[in-house]
């Protein structure tokens, strides 16, 4: 089981505690088979509010990963050829189940060492039990 940690603009990370967002696009694919994501809003708020299971990852061409994910993308269209203009291919992280923190966390002050990552960054498994605990967890929905 991997966990993977996604910076995720403020606006889109609450879409996805929301339940509006049910994909979290991405350019390039994980190499690792990612069960659960850490949803980092990233600046100006800068704080894991979220955690969520993953159910699948689907990747192709950037048209056939939007004709399938478009209705629960919770972004627009423009916005989602912005974002994957020039890129050769494009993958949709499937969320199934999501997790709120009702403490929102800082990474920096519950990991040693923790750099936020440009991209993202693969955690070890039991980064979920510590957010959990920390961040007071609960479903959503």
């Amino acid at each position: 089981m991997s966990v993977i940690f996604y910076p995720i603009k403020p606006k889109y990370a609450q879409k996805i505690i929301s339940g509006e967002k049910k994909f979290e696009y991405r350019r390039v694919k994980p190499q690792r088979d990612v069960k659960h994501i850490v949803i980092y809003s990233s600046s100006p708020e800068q704080l894991i509010i979220g955690l969520a299971s993953v159910s699948t990852v689907i990747s192709g061409t950037s048209k056939e990963v939007w004709d399938e994910t478009h209705s629960f993308g919770g972004i627009t269209k423009s916005e989602y050829e912005d974002y994957f203009e020039g890129a050769e291919s494009a993958c949709a992280i499937a969320i199934d189940i999501v997790y709120k923190l009702e403490i929102p966390l800082n990474p920096k002050a519950i990991f040693e060492n923790f750099t936020i990552p440009q991209s993202f960054k693969y955690l070890d498994d039991s980064s979920i039990d510590t957010i959990m605990t920390k961040g007071n967890c609960h479903i959503v929905g």
